[in-house]
């Protein structure tokens, strides 16, 4: 129940709308709790309110049991706010001055999800819309006011007339409802028309499954022309006449519903790359700049890149010479490096110093570290950023598989002696070369690092504090000389986005993103992946073919003479097979099964050993390996026996009994074999991954043969 001297109007007197801010405060305290009553308050227990104003439905808010956040920049609110919710502020109820559109909810709220609750101002609500279905990721619902028109526009249906780009953007999304109408008399200043209350819940599959970018563009760009069909509105996308004859484009834009606006966004995709790709090499043969840079001008830089892996080298060079350098030092980057190497040759010293100004240092390192030496001093040199060019010369001392060579040396750090307010103007000069603000770490004055800053403590810490007596001591990090598994290892077990790197006494001297982390793992994984493949190079499949024949030979080779030991294992055994002829049909399921059991034991094994969950005496790992393959040996053994008794017919049992028990040896040792042998190779330094792939298919197609004939030597007397 709403405390009603909390609205007194001699109270509320004191707190003036502003025009500016667009405020029209909400008086009507039965309309306040029906918004308040709509939020679903058991599965999200924060919540973001919008522009509390003079807390009418702050009110109602804070007596659930929920955790409140309020979003406010007018000064008299929150003085009112703070004056008359003293006690809720201590408990359940928080106030940050700041603009709601400006703020970066993943750092405030560590990536918690969230709900969205508020009396938008009219003037930003399609602002506050966007943003959340940008950080959709943490916002599982949205609760909130806006001008009817717009709440109406918002939860249309296809074939409506108020159907419209928020339509389908909000609805790929979310869910949408429109809950009731508010007229203006409940407001203060009462505004002009009615406003609508709407609800949205995220929907359970809220991916896309379209390229994200040209599904935006390609419904912003029908609904400017609303009237027209989608083979004229969309024109501008260089259509074939294959996609225009499809019936789809003979509707107009308010027919199509989000879903089949995705579908529209995943027929176009190719066929706009294509006709796109045709127009860049055109204006390049013409030479006309200025069109190409309305072509590339606002596009992502991972689109140029995917443009340039598709143009001719010397085409390429034409566009990252005609780009400006911040750009191009975004798209290098997206680049694969041997195609990145080849267009660096084509480059001068100067140019590539000039793309390398802007970048972070760890990108920038990485790009350098690819040249000749001469070619790296003489870009060094070439650097106008003397201090640039000493950190990515320091980066470059430091192997690529440790945190020293994955760090950048862009991050904000503070000193614990500042004050809030000399940290703030501080973090502000140094976050103009920080391109994301992943943390705030904290030094003392030697420059040894001290603990972690939150933001949202910075923010609401009185200005008159210093930094010692707000910053968290708990901080997780590495050194530089921490190999690049075990920064993964740590990045992944407490999920963090960011990690600084300490120098062998303690200064801090860099951090690490998730970002540089994932491409490491990325790497690795490729890596693995080869080697369990049995590829013993790293190569790509536009590489040449002396390249792919090297990488892949060597283990063939050991297959093949593996393969060989087999035959002579089998031949050892000529008469018998001779003698009892059915043996010789169950030969490849014996030694298929080997294979298949060794690589999944081998799999898990690596698997743990790669994540660091592999712990305890290895015995111990054996013991529980066999008592697992003892069940599955007998489960697939009965299996076996009846399909054998089956297949071979007559009384005589002897022989699917045999075939039976050498199956439950076989996947015993198999499944030894994989357990070990990754666990050896680990011990002694030697990548496990090679132990799943031909090397222990191999082994075992030896073993599961030798043990299958002995073992029906021994059982049918031969």
């Amino acid at each position: 129940m709403a405390n009603q001297n909390f609205y007194d109007k001699s109270n509320l007197q004191k707190v003036r709308a502003k025009k500016h801010l667009g405020q029209h405060f909400l008086r009507d305290l039965s309309v306040a709790e029906r918004i308040a009553d709509a939020i679903d308050e058991k599965s999200i227990s924060k919540w973001i309110e919008i522009g509390p104003g003079t807390g009418v439905l702050t009110q109602f808010l804070i007596a659930k049991p929920i955790d409140v956040v309020a979003f406010e920049i007018d000064r008299e609110s929150i003085n009112y706010l703070e004056t008359h919710l003293k006690n809720d502020l201590e408990s359940n109820f928080k106030i940050i001055n700041q603009d709601f559109l400006k703020a970066d909810l993943n750092e405030l709220f560590s990536s918690q999800e969230v709900g969205i609750v508020g009396n938008f101002p009219y003037n930003i609500s399609s602002q506050i819309l966007f943003k959340t279905l940008e950080n959709r990721k943490m916002i599982p619902e949205f609760v909130g006011m806006f001008q009817k028109e717009v709440a109406q526009r918002i939860c249309a249906s296809s074939g409506n007339k108020t159907y419209g780009i928020l339509s389908v953007l909000t609805q790929a999304f979310y869910e949408a409802e429109y809950l009731f109408t508010v007229p203006p008399t409940v407001f203060k200043p009462p505004p002009k028309v009615d406003s609508g209350v709407i609800k949205l819940k995220r929907r359970t599959n809220f991916q896309l499954g379209c390229d994200e970018q040209l599904f935006f563009k390609v419904v912003k760009t029908a609904f400017q022309q609303r009237r027209k069909t989608l083979r004229n509105s969309l024109k501008t996308f260089n259509l074939s006449d294959v996609l225009k004859v499809d019936p789809i484009f003979a509707k107009r834009p308010e027919r199509l519903s989000y879903v089949e606006f995705i579908e529209l966004t995943n027929k176009m995709q190719f066929e706009v790359s294509k006709s796109l790709i045709e127009k860049i090499e055109f204006l390049i043969e013409q030479g006309d700049n200025q069109e190409l840079l309305s072509h590339l001008g606002d596009m992502h830089h991972a689109d140029i890149a995917e443009i340039l892996d598709s143009l001719n080298l010397d085409q390429a060079t034409y566009i990252v010479k005609l780009l400006d350098s911040t750009k191009t030092a975004e798209v290098l980057m997206e680049i694969d490096e041997d195609d990145r190497e080849k267009l660096l040759d084509n480059l001068t010293a100067q140019e590539i110093a000039d793309e390398i100004a802007e970048m972070d240092t760890d990108d920038a390192t990485d790009i350098i570290s690819t040249l000749s030496i001469p070619l790296k001093d003489e870009v060094l040199n070439n650097l106008e950023d003397r201090s640039h060019a000493k950190h990515i010369a320091e980066l470059m001392r430091y192997d690529d598989d440790t945190a020293g060579g994955l760090m950048a040396k862009e991050l904000i750090k503070v000193n614990e002696n500042w004050s809030v307010t000399g940290c703030m103007e501080e973090m502000r000069d140094q976050a103009e070369n920080v391109t994301r603000v992943h943390s705030i770490y904290v030094i003392d004055n030697k420059g040894k690092l001290k603990g972690r800053l939150s933001l949202k403590d910075l923010i609401t810490a009185p200005r008159t504090a210093n930094i010692e007596d707000i910053y968290i001591e708990n901080v997780d990090y590495v050194d530089v000389h921490t190999p690049a598994e075990d920064v993964a290892r740590i990045m992944q077990k407490y999920d963090l986005e960011a990690i600084p790197v300490i120098d062998e006494i303690g200064r801090l001297v860099g951090r690490i993103t998730v970002d540089d982390i994932l491409d490491f793992i990325t790497e690795e994984a490729e890596k693995d992946y080869q080697m369990a493949a049995g590829i013993s190079e790293d190569v790509d499949a536009d590489d040449s073919i002396w390249q792919l024949t090297r990488a892949r030979l060597p283990w063939l080779v050991l297959a093949l003479f593996g393969g060989f030991l087999a035959v002579l294992v089998a031949r050892q055994y000529e008469s018998a097979l001779e003698e009892y002829k059915s043996l010789f049909f169950f030969m490849p399921l014996i030694v298929a099964m080997a294979g298949n059991v060794g690589v999944q034991s081998s799999a898990i094994i690596v698997q743990g050993l790669a994540k660091g969950t592999l712990t305890g005496s290895v015995w111990k790992r054996l013991i529980k390996e066999v008592g697992l393959n003892i069940i599955n040996g007998i489960v697939l053994s009965i299996i076996l026996f009846a399909g054998a008794y089956l297949i071979l017919g007559g009384s005589d049992l002897s022989l699917p009994f045999t075939i039976s028990i050498s199956l439950i040896v076989v996947v015993l040792i198999a499944s030894l074999i994989g357990t070990f042998v990754p666990i050896m190779l680990d011990k002694y330094n030697i990548d496990p991954a090679i132990a799943t792939g031909p090397f222990i298919t191999t082994s075992n197609d030896i073993f599961g043969l030798l043990i299958f004939f002995a073992l029906a030597k021994h059982m049918l007397d031969f």
